[in-house]
């Protein structure tokens, strides 16, 4: 196994993808692109240049890495303007405005163009990316060589020292870079059409070539020719977290884009239905952003909770995997947002403890008020053995995360409410109380945590 350690000088990272927003965690085309940059920093056609650059070779051809990075939090940094680095073979008077800056003479200027800003801040300064390649070790030293060549990781803005070294048996991931498990997460990959990340394949040096000699070369002719796209020259993955898991703790598979609270009932029964079908004790529910006055309750992963304690130590691996195809077949939706990393992904958000409960999707249960309560009492009665001192519900919706669902086939005439329940004595998560709990109603979010 390679580990390549990536430790940056400020804990912040400002690399985007083609359409605008953070590239987190960095794609393995990054990567590999920002080694090959510093292979042929070496001396040319150098054995140690050689070595290098056939040990990326053989990078390119091996599986898609697992990215152990830090936890961030995303910068919404406002796009800026700058000067067009570029002119036309031919510039006519009406179009000299449009190039070139006459600010100077104190005329407006027409020459800047849009400059998207993004970033994220890290919580640790060091994330490793762990490869199943085996090479030996004349090429382990060009490879470092090469690394200790590359100034930064991401943008200019992002100046990083890059290491490379083999693990030994028995040695943890990024045990030797003294990473936090409470920081950190485990980014694992899966080849998916709809994913965002870039990841390296056994032509994507070949296409690092072309687009190189496309823009720096020196040939006229190619100078004319535009940069070819990656479709084809590198494959799209999707990075699922995985963090260090509790006691108490249960997966969420998350999406690479979310899906609007509207739309939350059919994928969620979808996933109930194929976890029954495969006699897997767990049951699905909703992990949506929906814990802040600005939250839209927005779907963004699928949590999978198992049915009893004895269940927990079964299956957990086989229920995610269904999960995960039942995610993998959703159509594309067209207000969606990409998915990097909300705290709605992390279980201890579910979990509590906590004395207070407020709704997090709706609850289904008897139209009549008296009827609700009665229920609520029972329900968290019998379940956690919770004692009830107040329900405070409201069949009309308070926020923009508490909207109505389309009921669809459930035709019992039962309505929809939204609830805060204070408990006597604080209860664990996660809570989920109501009819058509496989539709995802009736998800709860502890009072205090975020």
């Amino acid at each position: 196994m390679l580990e390549v350690h990536v430790e940056f000088w400020r804990p912040a990272f400002h690399g985007l993808r083609a359409t605008g927003e953070p590239d987190w965690p960095p794609s393995p085309a990054r990567l590999l692109g920002a080694l090959k940059a510093g292979s042929h920093a070496l001396e040319d056609s150098s054995p140690g240049q050689a070595r290098a650059l056939a040990a990326l070779q053989r990078m390119a051809e091996a599986p898609p890495p697992v990215i152990t990075a830090p936890r961030m939090i995303e910068l919404h940094l406002p796009a800026t303007y700058t000067e067009k680095t570029w002119k036309p073979s031919r510039l006519t008077n009406n179009q000299a405005g449009r190039f070139l800056d006459t600010s100077a003479i104190g005329m407006d200027t027409r020459s800047r163009t849009l400059k998207p800003n993004g970033g994220i801040a890290l919580a640790e300064n060091a994330l490793v990316y762990s490869i199943e390649l085996e090479i030996d070790d004349d090429e382990l030293r060009a490879l470092q060589q090469a690394a200790a060549a590359v100034p930064y990781f991401g943008t200019s803005k992002d100046p990083a020292d890059i290491t490379i070294r083999h693990t030994t048996d028995g040695e943890t991931i990024g045990e030797s870079a003294n990473l936090d498990p409470e920081t950190q997460q485990r980014w694992q990959p899966r080849v998916r059409a709809d994913g965002r990340s870039r990841g390296w394949l056994p032509n994507t040096m070949q296409w690092f070539d072309i687009n190189y000699e496309r823009v720096f070369g020196e040939d006229p002719v190619l100078n004319q020719l535009g940069p070819i796209a990656a479709h084809g020259y590198t494959q799209p993955l999707a990075y699922s977290p995985r963090s260090a898991s509790r006691p108490g703790e249960f997966p969420i598979v998350p999406f690479t884009a979310s899906i609007p609270h509207h739309s939350i009932r059919e994928p969620l029964a979808a996933a109930n239905r194929r976890l029954r079908a495969e006699g897997l004790p767990w049951t699905a529910f909703p992990a949506t952003v929906s814990n802040s006055a600005h939250a839209d309750g927005r779907l963004v992963g699928i949590g999978i909770l198992p049915d009893s304690d004895e269940d927990r130590r079964r299956g957990s691996e086989a229920a995610e995997m269904v999960v995960e195809s039942e995610i993998a077949v959703l159509e594309p939706v067209s207000d969606s947002f990409p998915v990097i990393d909300p705290a709605a992904l992390r279980a201890r958000t579910w979990i509590g403890p906590s004395a207070s409960w407020y709704s997090a999707t709706p609850m289904r249960a008897f139209p009549d008020r008296r009827v609700l309560e009665y229920e609520v009492h029972r329900e968290l009665g019998s379940r956690f053995n919770a004692r009830v001192l107040e329900v405070r519900a409201t069949s009309v919706p308070t926020s923009k995360a508490h909207r109505p669902w389309a009921d669809g086939a459930l035709a019992d005439g039962l309505g929809q409410w939204w609830l805060e329940v204070d408990l006597a004595e604080p209860i664990d998560g996660p809570v989920v109380l109501g009819r058509a709990k496989d539709h995802g109603f009736g998800l709860f979010h502890p009072r205090g945590r975020s």
